[in-house]
Parts: C-alpha cells; structure tokens; sequence
C-alpha cells in the first residue's frame, strides 16, 4: 500500500531551480542544484522529494542512500520535469541508488543528452520506478545491478518505464531476484531488456517476470536472459527490424532454465532467428505468434563453447501452440534433448520444421527423444540431421503436413496426414 504520511517537500524550497527560471548559466546552475540535492538526500527521512515541471541540471551524481538511513522515501517527478547533467558532468549514472530503505521514483524524463553512463543505477532492492522516460543514454537507460554484492538485490518493480535511444539497452538487470518488469516500452538501443548472472554464479538471476513490454528498432537483442532462471515473458511485443549485432534475435534464452515465453507477438524482417534457445533446459514456449526470420524458433546447443565449455544441448523442450508465418523455416532443433513440439501452425516458405545435430567444439551436438504432435504444417517436416540425430524413435503423431524427409523404418508415424 502506498504510503500516506509522507511530507512534501518542493525542491524550490530547498535552492534548486530550474534552468528557465536561474539567472546562472548551465554549469553554475548545475553546480548549484547538484550541492542543494546533496544535502536534502541527507535530511529527507519519511519526506516525498517533488520537482515542479522545468528543466534542471545537474553537476553530479544524485546518490541516494550510501548508508544514509535518512534518505526520502520517495522522489516525485511532475509529468514535464526534465533531469539532464550538464557539459562538465563527472558521473556515471545520473541517478545512483545504493544500500537503502524502500525508495520510490515516479514520473519525469530523465534526458542524458549521451553526455554520461546510465539513467538510473540501482545496487538495492525493495525499490519502485513507475512512469518514468529515460533518453540518450550511453549505457542503459535503468541499470539494476546486484553483482558482486554482499547483500542480494531484490524486490525491484519497473513499471511503465519508456526508453528511448539508450546505446547499450532499456533495461538491464544483472544478479537480482524477484524482479517485476510491466508496461516497459523501449525503442533503439542494443537491447530492450536484458537480463544475465555471472557464469560463477549462474543462480544470482531469478524469479524475473516481464509482462506487456514492447520494443522496435534494437540492433542486436529484444528481451534477452542469459543465466536466468525461473524467467517469464508474457504478452509483449518485440520487432526485431533493426537487428545486426549480436544474437539478432527478438527474444533470446542463452545458458538459461525454467523460462516461460507465452502470448508474445514477434517479428523480424532479418534473415536470423525470431526467438533463439541457446544451451537451455526446461523452456516453454507457448502460444506465441511469430513473423518472418530464417528461423521461427530455434532450439539448439550452447554456441559459446569458449565461454562456457560445460554446457552442451538445450533439454527438456516444449514449443506449443505457436502460430509460425513467412519464415524461412518455423522450427529447428539443432542439439536439442526431450522435445516436445506439438499444436503449432508452421506456415513456413521451407521446410515447416527441420531436425538436425552437428559437430560444434570437437563435440558431437545432438538431438533426441522428440515427440511432434498435432502440427500443421504448409510444407515438410525433415530430419536432416543423419549420425547427429539419435536413434530414439521419432514420434510422429497427429500432425498434417505435406510430406515427411528422412524417415527411419523405427520412426513411429501415427494419424498423420
């Protein structure tokens, strides 16, 4: 519940000024306001911090908490307030968040006119950002950073969060628990949002639930969760354009487990895949509708064998009711164990799905024990995957599609058509 006993305090009242209304030049109003906010950050216990509409600057750093007990609960932005740091900025994140109480940030637009690092960096959890623009960038527009840290980052909630431009993403979360992303629009960028663990501690990201999120014009990921676990993506939309960096792929699960991605709209006029499992175990993918791409969906073994040698094949997959439309090809495995690819509608200008392993790393990549049921398909369904396709038996059950490549006399082909 949102605290009601609050006390208002306007900013004015405490020196700040905004750049329309100082008789001082960008540096010295910067400078100003930068020693004013310092000392209120140090005397706001149980106060809301409000900036009235305008335009301020800022010569440093707005740090918040830093072992501060008496630093305000909560900062209020007016819907055309502007925070931006000046010409000679010395920071590397306009706003920094460190170990602290319950924080809230609502409203405004933070522009960092590309002249520094993050928006907002925020090393502590139990924190609320709602409603809020971040533009121009030149790291991530929010940065929630848990990595390293001897008290564990949780319970952050970003809603309603709007960036614009941010070179390296939107948002990004790494090492943090019980993380609540809604409502986040992102145009430009690397990335939308991005999500990632250390590979020594591949357990520090969890229980991260992205839901009615939208993205255009990324240059090389959508959402992406690299060492994740426990991840949802849920009803978002992600196109995927712009992409020529990195994976290129809408939505990327990299080294992750337990990722849920339901009810999302994706597509992509690249020639690379739409949504891309990497190395993963215990995916769902559901009910999703996904345009254009080489590939629709692909499940494959870890590519990046150099970084992290000890994971092999994707496990335990399951790509269902999924409608597929002018890829190249829906869906491929490539190195993936214990499938199950059933119900989706694979209008494909290929094959309708592939099925194939290959050597990757002087390893042997595999794909086995898949069951394909209920598809249907405009074209074929191929195993083109010889020695690297185990010798399992492929279910093929109830699917319609116009022919079968690489059937093996021990295959099981039941109801099909």
């Amino acid at each position: 519940m949102p605290r009601t006993d609050l006390v208002l305090i306007n900013v004015k009242d405490l020196g700040i000024r905004t750049i329309q209304e100082s008789e001082m030049d960008e540096i010295q109003n910067a400078e100003n306001n930068s020693r004013f906010i310092a000392d209120a950050m140090w005397d706001s216990k149980d106060k809301m911090l409000y900036f009235p509409p305008g335009e301020y600057y800022f010569k440093e750093t707005l740090n918040i908490g830093q072992g501060n007990i008496n630093a305000p609960y909560k900062i209020l932005l007016s819907k055309e307030t502007e925070l931006k740091p000046s010409t000679n900025f010395s920071g590397s994140s306009l706003i920094s968040i460190y170990e602290t109480k319950n924080i809230e940030i609502e409203g405004g637009i933070i522009n960092l006119l590309n002249r520094t690092g993050n928006g907002i960096l925020c090393t502590s959890g139990n924190k609320t950002f709602k409603n809020i623009r971040v533009e121009n960038a030149n790291k991530f527009g929010i940065e929630v950073f848990g990595e390293g840290l001897q008290n564990e980052v949780r319970k952050i909630i970003l809603d309603n969060i709007e960036t614009i431009n941010c070179g390296d993403g939107g948002i990004f979360i790494n090492s943090a628990k019980d993380i609540r992303l809604l409502n986040c629009t992102n145009f430009g960028g690397l990335r939308a949002i991005g999500t990632k663990a250390p590979i020594n501690n591949p357990n520090n990201l969890e229980n991260v639930f992205i839901q009615n999120c939208s993205s255009k014009g990324t240059t090389g990921f959508g959402i992406q969760t690299y060492y994740g676990k426990n991840i949802n993506i849920l009803n978002c939309y992600v196109e995927g354009n712009s992409l020529i960096n990195g994976d290129k792929s809408c939505i990327t699960i990299d080294r992750s487990s337990f990722v849920e991605v339901n009810g999302n709209i994706v597509e992509s006029d690249t020639d690379k895949t739409v949504i891309f499992i990497t190395g993963s175990e215990y995916i769902n993918i559901l009910n999703n509708k996904v345009r254009g791409g080489q590939y629709g969906i692909q499940s494959s073994f870890n590519f990046e064998q150099t970084e992290d040698s000890g994971i092999d094949e994707s496990k335990y997959i399951n790509i269902s009711g999924n409608l597929l439309n002018n890829n190249k090809t829906s869906i491929i495995l490539n190195g993936s164990i214990e499938n199950v690819i059933s119900n989706n509608i694979c209008n494909s200008i290929n094959d309708s799905i592939i099925i194939y392993g290959q050597i990757y790393s002087s390893k042997n990549m595999i794909s086995d024990r898949i069951n394909m049921v209920s598809n249907i398909c405009k074209t074929k369904i191929t195993n083109s995957g010889g020695s690297y396709v185990s010798n399992t038996p492929i279910n093929y059950l109830g699917n319609i599609c116009e022919s079968y490549d690489g059937l093996r006399d021990y295959d099981i082909i039941i109801g099909n058509r």
